[in-house]
């Protein structure tokens, strides 16, 4: 679990608790072990990109006296108040942590048009992403 500077809980998944043994009512508390908010961060990146790490992120919400809820944006909400600079316009948002990793957010309407889905990519560094964007334009003519 992590906590954001707003008093925000933040939990990857529901094993968080269930590995560590610990009772639902206690979990719904808030009553989770914290972990270094980068590895929650890079856990999550890292489940983008492998089907066998998939997280499904979750805040803990007032509802029902104490309610992990997966109806948030850790994105905006995780990646925003941890980072030191953002940028972001329709399709992305590019967040720089305290660490000197880039992550870029794309975002596009799945099938149905009515959802949105996330990519996360991570870069070691801001050259790094800027590398990146430039290797995209070789050759294009403008």
């Amino acid at each position: 679990m992590i906590i954001l500077s707003n008093g925000d809980k933040w939990i990857t998944g529901d094993k968080e608790w269930e590995e560590a043994d610990i009772p639902y009512k206690e979990a719904c508390k808030g009553n989770i072990p914290k972990v270094p908010v980068r590895r929650f961060v890079e856990d999550m990146c890292d489940s983008y990109h492998d089907d066998s790490k998939y997280l499904c992120p979750r805040k803990l919400t007032g509802f029902f006296g104490g309610y992990w809820d997966a109806n948030f944006d850790w994105c905006a909400e995780v990646l925003g108040d941890v980072a030191i600079r953002s940028a972001k316009n329709d399709w992305s948002d590019v967040y720089v942590m305290p660490w000197g990793h880039v992550y870029v957010v794309f975002y596009r309407p799945d099938c149905g048009g009515y959802d949105v889905e996330e990519i996360v990519n991570r870069y070691n560094s801001v050259a790094d992403y800027m590398k990146e964007c430039s290797n995209g334009l070789r050759g294009q003519r403008t």
